[in-house]
């Protein structure tokens, strides 16, 4: 009895490997690097929402103008598809699609003084900085007039969108042996990404480094 054929184009199933396999891990640079030019991103998209517009947010329209008289039963997919991008737009959500209160921060920056409550964007001020992927600051990465490293970077929140990209851009063209941000970005994810032990093992004890997979292994 013949089978049913598809005129379309067949994908065939993905081969398990072995009894015992395990996919490898992401080393960590590859990992720390996919990781912080991701939320890099997102802070990017997130100050863009709260400061392009230079209006205060609890004066902004939260759906787009030609839906503001028509009933939410009567939504079409795609008007919801343009509220939510709408909304991400103009700082309403972050890209988690999580609601972002008016005195809200992002992955990489945060609002340090000003009204707080987004009704003068032009007198906030906001502190930037780098994050391994979003969990514990890269130190030492900004240099001031005199050449002083900063962990932090701090300007006016309309100037913040413009920080974060000459931010994302520098990670982007990093190497985990540059002698420089992304070297700091590399030693900073070792950190992070390292292997809990029991207090009452040494970590020496148990684990060792492993250039080939850029990562600890057990002994």
């Amino acid at each position: 009895m013949a089978g049913l054929k598809l005129n379309v184009a067949y994908i065939p199933k993905r081969k398990r490997g072995p009894k015992g396999y395990v996919a490898p891990k992401k080393g960590y640079w590859e990992k720390a690097y996919t990781n912080t030019l991701h939320f890099l991103e997102q802070s990017i998209v997130e100050a863009n929402g709260r400061y392009q517009l230079k209006q205060p947010i609890n004066q902004r329209s939260s759906i787009p103008e030609d839906l503001l008289d028509k009933p939410t039963k009567d939504y079409t997919a795609d008007d919801k598809r343009r509220i939510k991008a709408y909304r991400l737009e103009n700082g309403f959500v972050r890209t988690d699609g999580s609601i972002i209160p008016p005195d809200g921060s992002s992955y990489n920056w945060k609002i340090v003084s000003g009204t707080y409550d987004g009704s003068r964007l032009e007198d906030e001020t906001v502190e930037i900085y780098l994050k391994v992927g979003k969990r514990s600051k890269v130190p030492a990465v900004f240099e001031d007039a005199d050449g002083n490293l900063m962990d932090t970077f701090r300007c006016n929140g309309m100037d913040a969108k413009q920080a974060l990209e000459a931010l994302r851009d520098a990670v982007k063209a990093s190497s985990k042996d540059d002698g420089n941000i992304g070297q700091k970005l590399y030693e900073a994810a070792k950190n992070v990404y390292k292997p809990k032990v029991s207090k009452k093992l040494k970590f020496d004890n148990v684990y060792k480094w492993d250039a080939e997979t850029d990562q600890y292994i057990k002994k």
